[in-house]
């Protein structure tokens, strides 16, 4: 089965029981977070959608980042060791709650998972909302 990551931003998640069966719900996927200030902290949500690594039989371990254009680290969950269960998914799912990241700046920034040393990335945005020139 062919590797596949994605990554997606958003302003909330939300996680329902719905007869017994948990619901995740990806609220308002972004590929801009909008603000009033530059510098700001932003509050928002990751979630890593994995597909065709083995979590079944084998130990991976895996590491987010949220990076700035020179490569400044800004947020890290450092190197997280996930053990074999035979209770994981063919899709498995990461879902993160980032609290109050300092942004220093508008532009490009990059969300860098790492899952046994391979890296994917995606890239979001910052942006000052209504500048007044």
């Amino acid at each position: 089965m062919e590797k596949r990551v994605q990554i997606i931003i958003s302003n909330g998640l939300e996680t329902e029981d719905i007869n017994g069966v948990i619901v995740n719900k990806i609220i308002e996927p972004v590929l801009v977070l909008g603000t009033k200030f530059i510098p700001t902290t932003l509050s928002f949500n990751i979630t890593v959608l994995i597909q065709g690594y083995d979590f079944i039989n084998t130990n991976n371990n895996i590491k987010l980042e949220v990076v700035d254009e020179n490569g400044d680290v800004l947020h890290s969950t450092g190197d997280v060791d996930i053990e074999k269960s035979e209770e994981a998914m063919k899709n498995m799912r990461i879902m993160l709650d980032i609290k109050n990241t300092e942004f220093l700046y508008e532009g490009d920034y990059s969300v860098i998972f790492t899952i046994n040393q391979e890296k994917y990335e995606h890239i979001f945005s910052v942006e000052q909302l209504n500048k007044t020139r």
